[in-house]
């Protein structure tokens, strides 16, 4: 997911198909307590298939302000593949940021999604 800001700073386009995006959307996003049960609505009128995203789209359009953090000197990877998997556990290890040992630090399906639905 790709986006583009307006002059204020905040999200005014995300999409998949954006070309002229700004910067790539991790998917970690903090939302206000008085704009959670808007989520949630807006939420619940998608389809299984990237409803979440679905959402935040609808909210912006809405007017609800998402400001994008540059995170770009942290350690980070899109995980869509095992190939992927496997570079951010080797990122992981040799930035010395976990003790686990080398073998495994996660494995594709460890973690099942809670989507509340």
């Amino acid at each position: 997911m790709k986006y583009t800001t307006r002059r204020d700073g905040t999200i005014d386009r995300l999409s998949k198909g954006l070309s002229n995006g700004e910067g790539e959307v991790l998917g970690v996003n903090k939302i206000l307590e008085h704009e959670r049960e808007s989520l949630i609505a807006r939420s619940r009128r998608c389809n299984d298939d990237g409803f979440f995203e679905r959402a935040i789209e609808m909210c912006i359009d809405d007017g609800i302000r998402f400001r994008p953090v540059d995170v770009s000197d942290l350690y980070g990877v899109e995980i869509d593949f095992p190939k992927d998997l496997d570079l951010a556990n080797r990122m992981v290890r040799e930035a010395g940021l976990c003790d686990l040992p080398p073998r495994r630090l996660a494995s594709v399906g460890d973690v099942e999604p809670d989507l509340g639905r």
